[in-house]
């Protein structure tokens, strides 16, 4: 079943084929899947039930980012996150938000198009007779909401017992404001018109998202907000 291959692919994608976790901490994904991989089927289901495509699922996958970042790990605002004294939010740093425009943009760029999109591709891949309709009934669909909240919520309170930081109220409420925005957008978007245009040659493709993906990971973060113009770029 195309969707609890999703559920396992996404967290795997997302933490291991990134090289974060090693695999002796497969494990992990007990923690890691209602997140990820709930996060990566919700996502997937109501653009695709919605009758939408890519574009809404990419605003969907960036809503996803500032769960994560802003209300799970607030990576986004903890300027000593995993205590490894990596000085993330240095660079093109925002006093008035308390976050780096850089470390936010990398993350944008890390689980919209990997976590999520990444793990959404490879499985429609799989089964591309039915990569453009839902997987998943409207009872399916509660219940992966509610695994997926559920890993929210898990992931977040391990998190708070690592680290005992805390973002700010305001810093919440942006972060809210946005993700909803985010939510809005994707599904204000039109719908997806068939229009028989030729695909792009996968070699292009393959091209591409090696380049762009290798660019964007070789930026040199001390170019602060030089280094936010060539990741817009």
């Amino acid at each position: 079943m195309p969707a609890a291959v999703l559920f396992f692919t996404a967290p795997f994608v997302a933490e291991f084929l990134l090289g974060n976790l090693p695999l002796k901490l497969l494990p992990a994904m007990v923690l890691l899947a209602p997140m990820y991989g709930g996060g990566a089927l919700l996502i997937r289901e109501l653009a695709r039930g919605a009758g939408r495509g890519w574009p809404s699922m990419l605003l969907l996958g960036a809503a996803y980012t500032l769960v994560e970042e802003g209300f799970v790990t607030q990576s986004l605002f903890n300027h000593d996150y995993l205590r490894m004294q990596m000085h993330l939010l240095d660079h093109a740093y925002v006093g008035a938000l308390g976050m780096s425009a850089w470390w936010t943009l990398f993350m944008f760029n890390l689980h919209t198009f990997w976590s999520i999109g990444v793990s959404i591709a490879l499985v429609e891949a799989t089964v591309p007779e039915r990569a453009e309709g839902p997987w998943m009934g409207r009872v399916g669909r509660w219940i992966v909401a509610v695994v997926f909240f559920a890993g929210v919520g898990a992931n977040f309170a391990f998190t708070r017992g690592q680290e005992h930081f805390q973002a700010s109220a305001v810093q919440w409420l942006a972060t809210g404001v946005v993700c909803g925005l985010l939510v809005v957008c994707a599904f204000l978007l039109p719908r997806r018109e068939r229009t028989g245009s030729r695909a792009v040659a996968p070699a292009w493709l393959v091209a591409v998202a090696l380049l762009g993906g290798f660019a964007v990971l070789m930026i040199p973060p001390r170019w602060n907000w030089g280094a936010v113009g060539a990741m817009f770029a």
